[in-house]
């Protein structure tokens, strides 16, 4: 019975020192995260698995600003989540401006003409899911010139 206990205690305690991905959250270690079908705003990508938290997210839109807030969880390392954002945001013509890293939140800024991205990354554990804030906002507001109409020939 002592050596059940003292091997599950040894066990525990390489799995806890050797950042075993059972421990951190990340469901599949290694492995790149792809994009949702469906998104909640269209041209803001979610890595499969992550679900919003509508209470805690909101999106406003009037034409000329928008401001996106939402909050997501999942499973998956802040590292792999920063990987897929810095491929995936690329693509859907944002340019990648930044990387913070501060008591262990991962924080990736976008730029596009008059908008800008926050992308923060708070890792999970065994007990609790990473958590991933989108942030858009409207960072100047482009004056785009009132198409004139053409006239055919009089």
């Amino acid at each position: 019975m002592r050596k059940t206990i003292t091997r599950l205690g040894v066990l525990v305690l390489m799995c806890s020192l050797s950042g075993c991905a059972w421990f951190s959250g990340d469901v599949n270690p290694g492995m790149e995260l792809a994009a949702a079908a469906k998104s909640p705003v269209a041209d803001l990508p979610v890595p499969v698995g992550f679900t919003i938290d509508a209470d805690r997210s909101r999106t406003f839109d009037s034409g000329v600003a928008r401001l996106v807030d939402h909050l997501y969880t999942g499973r998956a390392s802040t590292f792999a989540v920063a990987r897929f954002y810095k491929k995936a945001m690329v693509l859907r013509q944002w340019r990648f401006v930044s990387e913070t890293f501060s008591l262990g939140d991962q924080d990736l800024r976008f730029k596009r003409p008059g908008e800008t991205c926050r992308v923060r990354i708070t890792p999970g554990s065994w007990l609790h899911p990473t958590k991933l804030k989108l942030e858009l906002w409207t960072s100047e507001i482009i004056n785009r010139p009132a198409r004139t109409p053409v006239r055919t020939g009089q």
